[in-house]
């Protein structure tokens, strides 16, 4: 077996510069920490977002099955968008006649310019069709 004793390439760390002196010579990042604040530095924009986006619904679902507890079927939008309701964030949308219908999971409901209506939970019939 043959040792190389010879000068070994700089190789810095893509995360912090510093040079790399030990281990593979094809090593990118001096530690774990720096490997993961690469990664997570690289790809913070599309989970954050997707992040955020699943945070919008959730919270309308809070909203919306609070409504349902209550017994009402429709709402203004101003006073939902009081109450943290973003009308631009669902799971699914379609167009029903002049309204669109929307879906948050498993809750569906029609949206006009001023209001939501037609609030109810989908039955089994609903879950899994295909339009």
């Amino acid at each position: 077996m043959e040792y190389n004793d010879g000068e070994r390439p700089q190789v810095h760390c893509l995360e912090c510069g510093d040079e790399i002196g030990y281990g593979r010579p094809d090593r990118k990042f001096c530690s774990d920490k720096c490997r993961n604040r690469y990664h997570n530095r690289r790809n913070n924009p599309v989970s954050s977002a997707r992040i955020k986006a699943l945070n919008a619904i959730e919270k309308n679902y809070g909203i919306l099955t609070a409504m349902l507890a209550c017994g009402v079927s429709s709402a203004s939008l101003t006073e939902l968008e009081a109450a943290g309701f973003n009308p631009s964030s669902c799971s699914s949308c379609a167009r029903c006649g002049c309204h669109l219908e929307l879906r948050c999971f498993d809750l569906s409901y029609l949206m006009s310019s001023s209001r939501i209506f037609r609030l109810k939970k989908a039955g089994p019939e609903w879950v899994g069709r295909k339009k």
